[in-house]
């Protein structure tokens, strides 16, 4: 017995997909302001780390990819300010898991290369960006691994042992 997934065209997912986001955009302005308020408070809540320059830099790379994320006229060029905010968040940890490494990669080549139509064709990336919107779910991912590493970070005193404006100095 097939289920009813299964039977599903492509095409009624996607309509199915559209009016659930439609559902959503009747209440875009509480979903935005609920999640910048949730940033606004995560970082009021972590005050003590407030000197650490770590701290503040992933806090600006999460700003800059929930301006990207939740704004109203993100397109695919755009993507590339939500980049710069993830690569400040990777460059700063100490660690990367395979999933930081791969999220990495992905979005260089969904960011970066596909939308360049000397590298790829155009009906491609409208294809992966406009239709399947893979750029809005891969950078939604690496997004929540920021707000969670945030939220989750490091104990005090490890981040401002490991990088403070001397030790950045003192490399340049």
């Amino acid at each position: 017995m097939q289920s009813e997934v299964d039977s599903m065209t492509t095409r009624e997912t996607y309509e199915s997909f559209k009016r659930r986001l439609r559902y959503l955009l009747d209440y875009y302005r509480i979903v935005q302001v609920v999640t910048i308020g949730l940033v606004v408070a995560l970082f009021f809540c972590r005050y003590k780390r407030w000197h650490d320059f770590r701290f503040r830099t992933v806090t600006l790379g999460v700003l800059m990819g929930w301006i990207i994320l939740w704004g109203d006229s993100s397109e695919t060029h755009t993507y590339l300010i939500a980049l710069s905010g993830y690569m400040l968040w990777y460059y700063l940890q100490e660690r990367h898991t395979l999933f930081d490494k791969t999220l990495f990669w992905a979005m260089i080549v969904f960011f970066g290369i596909i939308p360049v139509d000397l590298f790829v064709p155009s009906s491609v990336h409208r294809f992966l960006n406009g239709t399947l919107f893979i750029d809005v779910y891969l950078y939604m991912l690496a997004w929540g691994k920021m707000v969670w590493s945030l939220w989750n970070g490091q104990k005090e005193g490890t981040l401002t042992e490991g990088l403070n404006y001397k030790s950045l100095a003192n490399k340049i």
